[in-house]
Order: structure tokens, then sequence, then C-alpha cells
């Protein structure tokens, strides 16, 4: 009998530490980030942050980032407008779809794109003036217990995509990376544990931070998100264990050499 529980406890914890990266597919969400609107004070620009239980807002200025306190401001959109977002995946199947009126061909060519890989991906495309563009992660299958997740231990490839006369052009592809923020001269990209800038006209890459959320488990609480408006990218990283919780804030320019880390792995919460 004891023979049994011992082999029943050593299961437990072989799915435990798996999770869902082995039987179930992933467990790193290395995703498209959210597409936010800013806030307006006095004429200053300002992004609302949130990580596990801290809030609070950045202040955008024209070399700098700096936190703020919380305000009350007119929230407004940036330049750039979301007139396409899809995420797929073997729960949704499809079901997540956004498209704004008159632009209702693109999701017909995102699928001629990716061919039979349909419940595995995202996108977003954006309209800055004249111009639209976006992103796609494509990944070789879905994760979670009810297939509802997109992560990166599955990520197959990525694309920046360029929409010219209503005709879907593929910009760049790129293997093993997921595009995590756009705009039109560069991206946001995650590959080895790494998250990156590219400028897409010079090619230059700089190393932003080493991914410290890479959660090995067996709890695989820690997440990482990010969120862009236009030219501004913010990452925010919730590193958790069984002691404590720590959060990171990092903020910068999409394809640019600059961004800063607002909150460096702060202490917030132990147990």
């Amino acid at each position: 009998m004891k023979r049994l529980i011992s082999i029943l406890c050593a299961f437990c914890l072989l799915v435990c530490s798996c999770g869902c990266s082995g039987i179930f597919g992933g467990v790193h969400s290395r995703e498209l980030g959210r597409y936010v609107n800013f806030k307006v004070v006095d004429g200053k620009k300002f992004i609302e942050w949130n990580i596990f239980t801290e809030d609070g807002y950045v202040e955008i200025g024209d070399n700098s980032f700096s936190l703020a306190e919380n305000i009350d401001g007119e929230e407004i959109t940036g330049d750039a407008e979301l007139v396409f977002s899809a995420y797929a995946t073997s729960l949704s199947h499809g079901e997540n779809n956004q498209c704004a009126e008159g632009y209702e061909y693109i999701s017909d060519q995102v699928y001629d794109l990716i061919g039979e890989d349909t419940l595995h991906f995202e996108t977003k495309i954006l309209k800055k003036g004249d111009e639209l563009y976006g992103a796609l992660n494509l990944y070789t299958r879905s994760s979670g217990r009810s297939g509802n997740l997109l992560c990166y231990e599955n990520i197959k490839k990525s694309y920046l995509l360029k929409i010219q006369d209503e005709k879907l052009e593929v910009l760049q592809e790129l293997d093993d990376t997921a595009i995590m923020a756009f705009n039109q001269t560069g991206y946001i990209a995650y590959k080895d544990k790494m998250f990156f800038s590219v400028n897409t006209q010079s090619g230059k890459e700089t190393e932003i931070y080493k991914d410290i959320w890479w959660d090995k488990g067996p709890s695989f609480w820690s997440q990482v998100y990010v969120y862009f408006a236009d030219d501004i990218f913010m990452i925010c990283g919730n590193k958790s264990t069984f002691k404590d919780n720590r959060i990171t804030l990092i903020v910068g320019k999409i394809g640019d050499t600059q961004f800063e880390t607002l909150i460096d792995n702060k202490l917030v919460m132990e147990y």
C-alpha cells in the first residue's frame, strides 16, 4: 500500500512539475502585446501599468520615461488605429476575431497565409495614416488543459506584415521568434529567453532584458506581458515563487535603443 501511495505521489509531482509544458503543450505565454490608449494631463502623455497588486502610470517624455502617481486625465487613442485582430486556439476556433468596418478582407488573406495552421495563431493589424501594417505569431499547437492558450514552447514562426492596395504582404519571416509589439519601423521580439528591440530599417538588434520569468515549476505562477501604444512599449513582469512576489517594469521605444527599467525585480510581497 505504501508503495502504491509513493507511486501516486510521484506521478502527481511529475504532472505538477511538467505542468502544461509536457502533456498540455506549454506554460510560457510570450504573446503579441495588448494595444492600449494614452491618458493626457496638461499636454503630457501617460500609460497605465498594472503588475500583480501594484499599479500606476508612466509619463512619456520626449527622451525619458518616469513613474507617476495615479492621475485623472482624458483617455485618448494613439495615432495608430487597431483595425484587425485575431486570436485562434483549439478552444476558440477563431471566435476572438475583431475587425473594423471596411477591413473584412484581411481575415481571408490571413487564413490563406497560414494555411492549415488556422487554430493556433494570433495577429494584429494597425493603420497609421494611409499605411496598414502588422504582425502574426504562428504556433504548432494550442496549450493548456482546455486548449485555450498560445505559448512560446510551441512557437513555429512569426511574420511582419504590410497591406497595400488591399493585398497582404509578408515583409519578414522569423523562425522560433515571437513578436510582442511593433510599429512601422521596428518590433519587440522574444527568442532564446531574451527580449529584443529590432529596427527593421537598419537591422540593428538591441537586447532589452533577460527572461527572469521563465518558470521552472512546479507552480508556474510567474507572468510577463507586453503593452504598446504607437512607438511605446512596456514589459510588465511578475516573478512569483512560494516565498515572494517581485515585479519589473521596462518602458521604451519600439525599434529603438532607448528604454529604461523603472522597476527592477522589486519585492512587493513575502509569504
